[in-house]
């Protein structure tokens, strides 16, 4: 059975801890926030450093989108992207559709087509994709409209929304909405078992489920993006994902 990239977010790496019993981790995620606009360096400075033996880093950013979709910042983005190293997957506005924003499906449908035009002439060596969020696609009855076909890749931040809950019933409204598109590549960016905040009590062999939901739908990768604290429970079922990853 194929395996999924294995990976965790930015924060985890920061973490003495977790870097001892983790070892090598191949996936990295990263995040600039929208006071940083577009990053003058590689991966900006809200998303970094990146660990040394990252092979497949993640890294959002979220500029200004009524500038972007006029074509104002082609060069920045542009510039941006030249910088990202082959083989690394970038995506603009990281749950853009989520409620508490204030965007339109046609600004966020706008702003990944133009992103795509864009890598095709600056970097055609990185993958450009939309990362949604589960909770808006079992929250609001427009998510679909979110959603932009012809990306390289599509991904999903998955918290369940009650303790306990599969993983199957957080993600299926969402990857409803993903079936049919043109990429074949849907994978899942972030994952806590405690769900937005970690305000359900802590589900170690949720990791374990997960991980063989996400092998079962043949996705190409899986993250997790924990709240601190790790417990030891928690990190021993990521170990054993990671080396899962890692040999499979």
């Amino acid at each position: 059975m194929f395996k999924p990239l294995f990976g965790m977010n930015h924060g985890a790496f920061s973490n003495g801890t977790v870097a001892a019993v983790m070892g090598q981790v191949d996936g990295f995620r990263g995040y600039n926030a929208p006071s940083a606009g577009v990053p003058a360096v590689w991966p900006g400075n809200g998303a970094g450093p990146i660990p040394n033996g990252i092979r497949k880093p993640f890294i959002s950013i979220r500029p200004d989108i009524t500038s972007f979709n006029t074509g104002a910042l082609d060069a920045q983005i542009s510039s941006y992207m030249k910088l990202c190293p082959p083989g690394s997957f970038l995506s603009l506005w990281a749950e853009g559709e989520a409620q508490r924003y204030p965007w339109t499906p046609e600004q966020i449908v706008t702003m990944h087509e133009r992103a795509l035009w864009l890598k095709f002439n600056a970097n055609p060596a990185i993958w450009y994709g939309q990362i949604a969020e589960t909770y808006a696609a079992n929250h609001r009855a427009d998510f679909a409209s979110y959603i932009c076909p012809g990306l390289d890749y599509y991904a999903l931040d998955v918290y369940p929304e009650a303790a306990g809950q599969p993983i199957a019933t957080t993600a299926a409204k969402a990857l409803d909405a993903m079936t049919g598109l043109d990429s074949p590549r849907i994978g899942i960016t972030e994952f806590d078992p405690r769900g937005a905040s970690a305000k359900f009590p802590d589900d170690p062999s949720a990791f374990s489920d997960a991980w063989k939901f996400a092998q079962s739908e043949g996705m190409f990768v899986f993250m997790t993006y924990m709240v601190e604290p790790y417990t030891t429970t928690d990190l021993a079922a990521l170990k054993t994902i990671n080396h899962d990853a890692q040999t499979g």
